[in-house]
């Protein structure tokens, strides 16, 4: 027996250490990855893109150039041209008759009005400007259909509109553009390319450590099985404990939500916005509570207080009075506090309640989500609205703090059991 009781410690604590080693490792990978996810949501944000008015005043103003490009002046416009311009030289001919002729003004003085009158007839003969009107149209088509003319006009109107869309870039984009600098790429799209690739790849390997965790607390558990004395359950004790750690301080969700892709014709030509981030967040438990109690008001506080006392406090008292009532060498059930730490605070601890909650948080979001999106989807026909949510989804943390709610189940139940026996 004490063979076996040797080999099945050694083995435990073999498990214990790789565990603890792997959890550490998913809590620097997925605060690295975070923190990559931060990044890659702030550089796509919808601020910078589709709510952006210097991003649009770009967008049509190259519109309007190629547009300017394309300007001809042939027979196919000519008509509306020569249209154009004699209705303005009539309405030139007519409002500077109405502003210098004198008829109809009240002067007190006939006399004054007559020979003011007089003038402006010898000055400004109305009637025979109306017959140049079409003589003058005539000239400007003219000289319009000349191509060093187009050209003259062509370039002053690409200076004006240059002028007019090179909007500088305002304060409120200057925290793109230093994380930008500061990640080392040249624009959004190499930045989002580079980031997307390290994040998934970080994913995969959160992935895969935090099997291998699930792998040691199954084989632990095995072991621990084998053997009808109460202090088999130490390594378990070990195992809650870093299952615990690992799911308080590793991100749990990540909520992402965003346009993938939103396609619309204007003048001609499609405008195109991709991967325009509405909302973003990564939280661990820790996080939650530390957000609710440094920069909450009174009720924000108070549900972070008992966040932290319910699923924090609770779980780890339970397991030192575990490991206390395994210390005693009567090996008799406990009583008092003791018991009512081991078999009676799961009434009381929120652990698996946040699970659960959690969860179907997670699955409500899921809803929220696709309505709200599959709305913007159906706004106009003539718009093309791709909207995803595929990137919410539930991280190591919450599989942790599961396999934490599980595992202690599984001790105050064994545990129970074989104080029983004695």
């Amino acid at each position: 027996m004490s063979f076996k009781l040797t080999t099945s410690s050694f083995l435990g604590i073999v498990l214990i250490v790789v565990a603890g080693y792997l959890t550490l490792q998913v809590h620097l990978l997925s605060k690295s990855r975070q923190n990559i996810q931060f990044s890659l949501a702030e550089i796509n944000s919808i601020r910078y893109g589709m709510l952006n008015d210097r991003v649009w005043n770009t967008a049509i103003g190259g519109l309007l150039s190629e547009k300017l490009a394309d300007l001809d002046f042939d027979n196919a416009n000519r008509a509306l041209i020569e249209s154009s311009v004699e209705g303005l030289l009539n309405y030139l001919v007519r409002d500077m008759d109405r502003l210098i002729n004198p008829a109809g003004t009240n002067q007190e003085n006939w006399l004054q009005q007559a020979i003011t009158t007089i003038a402006f007839d010898l000055a400004f003969d109305t009637a025979m400007l109306k017959k140049q009107v079409p003589i003058i149209t005539d000239e400007i088509i003219r000289r319009l259909e000349e191509e060093e003319t187009q050209l003259q006009l062509k370039s002053f109107l690409q200076d004006r509109l240059t002028g007019i869309i090179q909007v500088p870039k305002t304060k409120s984009e200057e925290p793109q553009l230093a994380l930008i600098r500061e990640l080392g790429c040249e624009d959004v799209a190499s930045c989002s390319s580079n980031l997307s690739n390290k994040s998934d790849q970080l994913q995969s390997q959160i992935q895969r450590q935090t099997s291998l965790i699930a792998l040691c607390s199954g084989l632990l558990l095995l072991f621990c099985f084998s053997f009808k004395d109460p202090r088999q359950l130490y390594p378990l004790l070990g195992m809650s404990i870093i299952l615990l750690a690992g799911g308080l301080t590793v991100p749990m969700i990540d909520i992402d939500a965003r346009i993938e892709e939103l396609s619309f014709n204007l003048m001609g030509q499609e405008m195109v916005f991709r991967d325009q981030v509405l909302f973003f967040q990564s939280k661990s438990i820790l996080e939650v509570v530390d957000l609710l109690i440094t920069n909450g008001g009174g009720q924000t506080m108070l549900v972070g207080a008992l966040i932290l006392t319910f699923s924090v406090l609770f779980p780890f008292s339970k397991i030192i009075a575990t490991t206390i009532a395994l210390s005693r060498s009567d090996q008799k059930p406990p009583n008092g506090l003791i018991n009512l730490l081991i078999f009676k605070s799961g009434k009381w601890s929120m652990a698996d309640v946040m699970v659960v909650a959690i969860f179907m948080a997670f699955i409500g979001f899921q809803g929220i989500l696709n309505s709200q999106l599959d709305q913007l989807q159906n706004i106009s026909p003539s718009m093309n609205i791709i909207t995803t949510h595929k990137y919410t989804s539930l991280q190591a943390g919450f599989y942790l703090f599961t396999g934490f709610c599980l595992l202690s189940l599984i001790i105050s139940a064994f545990y129970q059991e074989l104080t029983k026996e004695k």
